[in-house]
């Protein structure tokens, strides 16, 4: 390792090599993101049921109520795109909920899906 001499008067030699060093380093860093961009590949249906553990039915039904970040091709079809980084980062983005966030879920959902009873 080279021995560095920092003193006041080569301050100026100090900073231009920093500052060299700093640019190299965005340099990488930029090419890093880059490449993780280029990585962001395209799920089926099946790849994104092997990622989350979740049933191929859960995840459309997921899907309907837009809880989940999906794509559909511009030209239209019935097939789901979905990106490896939005379904990393949605997983991420999951809490678990507490038993009263529960309990309040649970009857909103008994609320809205009543037939007949309360409304």
């Amino acid at each position: 390792m080279k021995e560095n001499n920092y003193s006041f008067d080569n301050l100026p030699q100090l900073v231009a090599q920093l500052t060299k060093e700093f640019q190299d380093l965005k340099l990488v860093v930029n090419k890093l993101l880059l490449q993780d961009i280029k990585k962001d590949d395209r799920l089926g249906i099946m790849e994104v049921s092997d990622l989350t553990g979740y049933s191929r039915n859960t995840l459309y039904q997921l899907v309907h109520r837009n809880k989940i970040p999906y794509h559909k091709p511009e030209y239209g079809g019935r097939k789901l795109i979905f990106f490896q980084s939005e379904i990393d980062e949605w997983l991420r983005g999951k809490k678990n909920e507490t038993s009263q966030e529960y309990c309040v879920r649970k009857q909103d959902e008994l609320y809205t899906n009543s037939k007949g009873g309360m409304r």
